[in-house]
């Protein structure tokens, strides 16, 4: 079946409770003709997934024909499902797309796992790229119980200043790091506790991005590998 607009007043698949984008199974949908190089945008989009883990969606590029479009469909971003739950607040930037195409496209896809998935999208809006990217898609690697490392995507700044504490803490007052790669790590955590961490690109001395907030929690205490084991209650787990 082929994506087609779906009305719906369920504030999960459709925020505006009003009309949204809906795929069911495989399909492929273009946007209008835009104006402007596709590398100079973004798009951002609420989506709502009934198996994530099974179906995806790839932004790409396809020419201003009526018909026929979808063949002509070049991949630009693949969209990861980062999270837990159904219900994503999707980014793209298309700064890397490279051809002269001029319409975007939505296209969804199997893998291969499930027969067929239903996808809905609403508030989409297309934007143009800031000057200086914040850290987007931020996500944990090699997480343990005290330390865990961040990598993020699309920013190419120079630097970046990365802010860390307990949940709630007042900026300014974390555990301040720099890196110039998009990833750094985070040690001597605390088990078992969850963390906010601020994140700002340093694109030029006097050019900053947006701050980035993500939360993450550290996983539980390592296994108890010592006995006796003498617990007082008054222990932290």
């Amino acid at each position: 079946e082929q994506p087609h607009v779906f009305y719906s007043t369920d504030h999960t698949h459709a925020p505006s409770q009003q009309y949204c984008f809906y795929f069911e199974g495989i399909g492929i949908a273009a946007l209008p003709e835009m104006g402007v190089p596709l590398d100079s945008l973004m798009i951002t989009f609420h989506e709502w997934n009934s198996h994530p883990s099974a179906y995806g969606l790839v932004i790409g590029a396809v020419d201003n024909i009526d018909s026929g479009f979808a063949s002509t469909f070049v991949p630009i971003d693949t969209i990861p499902f980062i999270g837990t739950g159904n219900e994503f607040e999707v980014v793209s930037i298309l700064n890397s797309y490279t051809g002269t195409a001029n319409r975007i496209a939505i296209a969804s896809y199997n893998t291969g796992s499930n027969a067929y998935a239903d996808q809905y999208l609403d508030n989409l809006v297309i934007s143009r790229v800031p000057d200086c990217i914040a850290p987007m898609r931020v996500r944990t690697n090699a997480l343990t119980h005290i330390s865990t490392d961040l990598i993020w995507d699309f920013s190419n700044a120079p630097s970046y200043t990365i802010e860390y504490g307990v949940h709630g803490f007042t900026p300014g007052t974390g555990t301040t790091l720099t890196s110039t790669t998009r990833s750094v790590s985070l040690t001597g955590l605390t088990p078992y506790t969850q963390y906010d961490v601020y994140m700002v690109s340093h694109c030029s001395p006097a050019t900053a991005s947006d701050t980035t907030l993500y939360t993450f929690t550290t996983l539980r205490g390592a296994p108890v590998t010592s006995y006796p084991y003498v617990c007082t209650f008054a222990d932290t787990l």
